[in-house]
């Protein structure tokens, strides 16, 4: 049971880094595009950045399950 849940684990972080790989760089590039004079336009851009990197992770979760179970 124990070396069960190891790799359960072992397996989430895996994925977990796959994700962040895949967002890291669009990310970045969104930011480096998106205007930054004020406090305003930096907040709304970090705003811009984390609902970017969650429809990202989604979508990709998304896509991974589908084909996934399809192998089935």
């Amino acid at each position: 049971m124990k070396q069960q849940n190891q790799d359960d684990f072992d397996k989430t972080m895996v994925e977990l880094g796959w994700l962040d790989l895949i967002f890291l760089i669009p990310s970045m590039f969104i930011f480096s595009v998106l205007p930054s004079d004020t406090i305003g336009e930096i907040i709304l851009s970090l705003i811009i950045i984390i609902f970017f990197s969650i429809g990202v992770a989604v979508t990709f979760h998304w896509l991974y399950q589908r084909f996934k179970n399809r192998k089935k």
